[in-house]
């Protein structure tokens, strides 16, 4: 995670959009445990997605960084 935070800045930085690919633990891998959720910003609020339904590729400019864990 801090690894594809760096990207993403440097991708913003350039004025590029960024796409990063995030290994969350995805406890079944079908989005029924909820354990690989990922915040993202929608319509400008901070939103929970899960990864494994979602992603795991996600736009960079859309995380909410600060919530992720690593």
């Amino acid at each position: 995670t801090p690894m594809m935070r760096a990207v993403a800045t440097l991708g913003a930085t350039h004025g590029c959009q960024t796409f990063v690919s995030l290994e969350q633990v995805m406890g079944c891998g079908m989005g029924g445990c909820y354990s690989c959720v990922v915040p993202v910003l929608e319509h400008g609020q901070p939103h929970f997605v899960r990864s494994c339904l979602d992603g795991p590729v996600f736009d960079a400019a859309r995380l909410v960084w600060e919530g992720l864990v690593h």
